[in-house]
């Protein structure tokens, strides 16, 4: 048995792509650190400075949750550019891979995230809008 016994982490999770059935993303368990990361990510203060000097702070929005749940749980990728090369490497840190993610239409980071949700529960929208409806039961 593994040094966290039954809490031990298992398995990475493969996720294929739903129209691109040859291409895959691998998603890594979630950590306490990771979590504590995401953690950090969600409480700091985001501040805007105007062009008259005020300053407002914003809360994270769901799209930079999004993309720092995916960067934090990627482990690696057979997706490939132009070049024929993987789009990110496997030791990818969490900036290269929210700048990627960045670049992909909607609909695949959205299916990304998704199958974070499930493999991490509760990180993901799946377990976001499983609670929003158990508080308006």
């Amino acid at each position: 048995m593994s040094k966290f016994g039954k809490y031990a982490i298992l398995e990475d999770i493969v996720h294929t792509f739903e129209k691109e059935s040859d291409w895959t993303w691998t998603i890594k368990p979630v950590t306490m650190a990771a979590d504590t990361a995401m953690a950090q990510f969600m409480s700091a203060e985001r501040a805007v400075q105007l062009a008259d000097g005020t300053r407002l702070y914003r809360p994270v929005t769901t799209q930079e949750i999004a993309l720092r749940e995916i960067a934090l749980t990627f482990r690696s990728t057979t997706v490939k550019g132009d070049d024929g090369k993987p789009i990110l490497p496997e030791d990818a840190t969490v900036a290269q891979v929210e700048a990627v993610l960045g670049e992909m239409p909607l609909a695949m980071v959205m299916e990304l995230w998704q199958a974070v949700g499930k493999a991490c529960p509760p990180w993901g929208p799946v377990m976001q809008d499983e609670a929003k409806t158990k508080k308006s039961k």
